[in-house]
């Protein structure tokens, strides 16, 4: 537990001079997350804390939770591991036994396109993880479904030039691709025997072995203080703020593994979401700066979808039209077919961890700018629902 000095029960005014309540406090979220629970990798101790944390909260705000449980397999397994060990043999082999040799390396490179070709390792830990769906029923029939969408995990950090090396999928298509060179060289080698094709087999080897290395580095990455603190905080403002509405069913969805995309999954196959009236809300990147929104649109041109972009931008977000496909679940809700997806952040991204004792700065957090993001979907989901109500 840390020394920490709390946040005074009596909060500063805000800018438009009415006090904020301090259960309503982003702070006292950042405070808990970055003091009580830390990093969260996928399906892990802490995560499972978040999880129990954003229960009771929800469920404080009014909202009926209930707890889906799935189970998660995190990479990197031990697939890169066995991989590696056996293209050496293969090439210990080959050293005395070239024909035998080849057999070895074209059943590794075998195992390496299967194991690309997955979603998940082959060989890996299997572990459980948690969703906690939240919702508040519409006073009337509902027309649509908004369901936003946090994550109880967070992934390790990765700065640009980390990005290349430490992708998984990335990852495991170099290991297919240097296995096939692997037989290659060894059924060059078993042809037409020389010392070089021989070593051209050991550098495969260990090109191997070292990409397992790098996945398994990858794994033991920690935040310093970049714990995505800032969705959670926004995610439990806008159940706190936001009352039932006239056609609009609200769900709040705190996904657990969501950076592998398991929590995802396990969401869309529980609840059979229809595209046409379903708005998926991720909150993705909220830390400083101006809140901001970038949308896409339906499978085929809708005019609800031109609708929303102007609610987004009367809300007060800046609005763009196009969503990146660098997060799990957007892959997952484009897989889908679930496209219609509104995703909310902010214009600075989190900053390392500060010697401060201050819980928002240590989180690279501006509590004002949580606090617009609340406040300005919970105006975008009040604008949508009074749009609903006037329509026949």
């Amino acid at each position: 537990m840390s020394s920490t000095t709390r946040r005074p029960a009596t909060p500063a005014a805000d800018p438009a001079g009415a006090p904020r309540r301090f259960r309503d406090d982003p702070l006292e979220v950042l405070e808990h997350l970055v003091d009580h629970v830390g990093d969260r990798p996928p399906a892990s101790v802490a995560e499972a804390r978040a999880a129990a944390y954003c229960n009771g909260r929800l469920r404080r705000a009014g909202m009926q939770v209930a707890i889906d449980t799935f189970t998660v397999v995190t990479p990197p397994g031990h697939d890169g591991i066995v991989l590696a060990g056996c293209a050496l043999v293969s090439v210990i082999l080959a050293y005395w036994w070239p024909a035998v040799a080849l057999i070895g390396a074209a059943l590794t490179s075998l195992a390496a396109v299967v194991a690309a070709l997955r979603r998940d390792p082959l060989l890996a830990p299997r572990r459980t993880s948690q969703n906690v769906i939240a919702t508040r029923a519409s006073t009337e029939a509902a027309r649509m479904t908004v369901v936003v969408l946090m994550a109880l995990d967070n992934p390790p950090p990765t700065a640009p030039w980390y990005a290349w090396w430490f992708d998984e999928r990335r990852g495991r298509t170099w290991r297919a691709i240097l296995a096939g060179l692997l037989v290659a060289a060894t059924l060059t080698n078993a042809l037409d025997p020389r010392p070089h094709w021989w070593y051209a087999q050991g550098a495969f080897a260990l090109l191997l072995a070292a990409l397992a290395g790098i996945g398994y580095g990858r794994r033991r990455l920690r935040h310093d203080g970049r714990i995505q603190a800032g969705e959670f905080a926004a995610a439990l403002l806008i159940a706190g703020l936001t009352q039932a509405h006239t056609r609009i069913e609200l769900w709040i969805a705190g996904v657990g593994a969501l950076s592998v995309g398991h929590g995802i999954d396990d969401l869309l196959q529980r609840y059979p979401f229809d595209p046409d009236t379903t708005l998926f809300v991720l909150l993705d990147g909220i830390a400083a700066g101006a809140p901001q929104a970038t949308i896409a649109p339906g499978l085929t041109p809708d005019p609800a979808d031109a609708s929303l972009v102007e609610i987004v931008a009367a809300s007060g977000f800046r609005v763009a039209e196009a969503v990146g496909r660098n997060h799990q679940a957007i892959a997952r809700l484009r897989h889908s077919a679930r496209r219609r997806l509104l995703r909310i952040g902010s214009t600075e991204v989190a900053t390392g961890a500060r010697a401060t004792g201050d819980a928002a700065a240590r989180a690279g957090c501006d509590a004002r700018t949580i606090e617009l993001v609340a406040e300005r979907l919970t105006s975008a989901l009040r604008l949508l629902d009074e749009r609903l109500a006037a329509q026949p």
